[in-house]
């Protein structure tokens, strides 16, 4: 059974290849199940996560990449100012050059 609510009514299970991928991958109980290979290659029972531990994971990574690369863009900005700033107050072309990159 999908994660939401009955196959035949959910908008997201519409189209043959989605629910087949969703029949294959979940279970009655809104669990994704993964197999899971021990250390020494033999398949072990499938391991099982449910959709909040997903969303959470998701969530995880998201605020991951929000906390670095907005600063980033936001601090070459303002280097870039400073750097234009500084070659016209000394027309140093190093700053210049600095600027452009």
């Amino acid at each position: 059974m999908p994660c939401r609510g009955n196959a035949k009514t959910d908008e997201f299970t519409q189209g043959a290849s989605s629910e087949n991928w969703l029949k294959r991958f979940t279970s009655p109980d809104n669990t994704f199940s993964c197999p899971v290979d021990s250390q020494f290659g033999s398949a072990q029972a499938p391991a099982r996560m449910d959709v909040l531990t997903l969303a959470r994971i998701q969530f995880g990574a998201t605020i991951a990449f929000h906390y670095l690369y907005p600063p980033l863009s936001i601090s070459l900005g303002v280097l870039l100012v400073i750097m234009e700033g500084l070659w016209l107050k000394t027309k140093n072309p190093v700053y210049h050059q600095m600027a452009r990159f």
